[in-house]
């Protein structure tokens, strides 16, 4: 009886004990610099500053030359800040491995 009594207690106890468990995966939760997400937001800043339906250059038009015109001309773009050239270059030079 005393045995069956303390198995209880402990089951019960058991019932309110969080054990933490932790997600699997590659996904970190920090907030990190890395080459995908560089990447990606060089090529939103393309799509949507660079080549768009109301920009000078069409999304037909970029192919590997005028993507390596584009890259050399970011120096002299006002409208977009250093980081966001750097970010354009980036995805430009690995899309069009220039």
């Amino acid at each position: 009886m005393k045995y069956l009594a303390v198995l209880v207690l402990i089951a019960a106890a058991m019932l309110f004990v969080h054990v933490p468990a932790f997600a699997s995966g590659s996904a970190s939760a920090g907030d990190g610099v890395s080459p995908r997400s560089d990447y990606s937001k060089g090529k939103a800043i393309t799509f949507s500053k660079l080549v768009c339906d109301t920009c000078s250059m069409k999304k037909a038009d970029l192919n590997r030359e005028s993507a390596m015109s584009l890259k050399d001309s970011l120096g002299e773009m006002q409208d977009l800040s250093s980081e966001e050239k750097e970010l354009v270059s980036e995805y430009l030079t690995r899309r069009y491995k220039l």
